[in-house]
């Protein structure tokens, strides 16, 4: 389980280099419009299965989000690229 919750996370092997040497920019921002899509589906939901799933979806991607920002902030990243706004 720690596994599938570390690949989602940050996101599969296969897409990112390394966490710290890839762009967190990019990663964070990846969240972000997966958050953003979410709030969108919740929105256009027609069937109340449908809305209890975007519902969780919305908290699943916001609490990434708020994660890979957490990491950004731990890691320095922030004060390294304040020229960036994420």
């Amino acid at each position: 389980m720690r596994w599938f919750w570390r690949n989602w996370f940050i996101g599969p092997k296969h897409r990112r280099k390394d966490l710290f040497q890839s762009n967190l920019t990019d990663i964070i921002e990846e969240a972000k419009k997966d958050w953003l899509s979410a709030q969108d589906l919740f929105r256009v939901s027609s069937s109340q299965e449908l809305a209890d799933y975007a519902a969780y979806l919305i908290l699943a991607t916001e609490r990434r989000y708020i994660y890979l920002w957490k990491i950004a902030r731990r890691e320095g990243f922030l004060k390294q690229n304040t020229n960036q706004s994420l």
